[in-house]
């Protein structure tokens, strides 16, 4: 069984013809690029979907990668998910927002105007996968498979095409692999750091300006380079971060504290 932890709380496991990420951070199709890895077709959602305010589910640019790149849809497959219900359900949701965009009646409870609603239903349509002129709905493109809520349930295929690797559900973000090498019990759970943010930020919070723009990220989504997006705002010597790449709250609280240290030794 070829299982390589990636950071903590998320695994990799090679599969017979695909292969499978466990838990899912933002940013892990970064670190999946840069450790040379197969990009997976299988995803398991953790009980815990979120550590520190971060998604632990983050699989949009998975499916990205899925759809766009490896061309899954057009070879007759679907993205596979496993998790609880309502887990399922949370993802569902993200998925029809981020790949189809909103409704025309959520874009109507969010107050936007008639015109802006037309251009944004219509940039959506467009931009839609569609079968001639039907545009497909998330079960069409990804296959959700439930997994008991009861804690220590029955074993399930990890993989649609094979029953060589079963998962079982043990409860409190843990889970059971049974395979023809062996069972391998897999803990979700981490203390600390998850992983290290993309982007240096060495001295930025220690001198703050008047007014300055950082960009932080401009990679796509697919260069594991460095952060999608980002920008930090100094304002009269205010920060202010907008659209932040993931882990950097708790770079930047240790920079503050280091910030703060600095002054206080100096009225010492």
């Amino acid at each position: 069984m070829r299982m390589t932890p990636l950071v903590p709380g998320c695994f990799h496991l090679e599969g017979p013809t695909c292969s499978a990420l466990l838990g899912s951070p933002p940013e892990i199709l970064k670190v999946l690029l840069k450790n040379k890895k197969t990009i997976p077709q299988v995803g398991l959602l953790p009980d815990v979907s979120h550590r520190g305010g971060v998604s632990q589910m983050a699989f949009e640019f998975l499916g990205y990668w899925f759809l766009f790149v490896d061309q899954g849809y057009q070879k007759g497959k679907k993205f596979r998910i496993l998790g609880t219900p309502a887990l399922c359900d949370r993802l569902y949701h993200i998925l029809r927002v981020t790949l189809l965009g909103p409704t025309r009646e959520e874009l109507k409870e969010w107050g936007l105007s008639k015109s802006r609603i037309d251009t944004l239903v219509k940039m959506s349509e467009g931009l839609a996968l569609k079968r001639g002129d039907k545009i497909l709905a998330v079960e069409e493109l990804f296959e959700f498979v439930h997994l008991p809520e009861e804690d220590d349930s029955l074993f399930v295929p990890l993989f649609a095409d094979s029953k060589e690797f079963m998962i079982k559900r043990l409860g409190g973000n843990r889970y059971q692999v049974l395979s023809q090498g062996g069972t391998v019990d897999l803990d979700l759970n981490f203390e600390g750091e998850q992983s290290p943010p993309l982007i240096d930020l060495t001295g930025e919070v220690e001198k703050p300006e008047a007014l300055r723009v950082k960009v932080l990220g401009c990679y796509t989504g697919f260069d594991p380079e460095g952060p999608t997006t980002g920008m930090l705002f100094w304002v009269n010597g205010n920060g202010f971060l907008v659209d932040s790449p993931a882990g950097i709250g708790k770079y930047l609280k240790r920079s503050e504290e280091r910030r703060v240290g600095k002054e206080c030794r100096s009225r010492w």
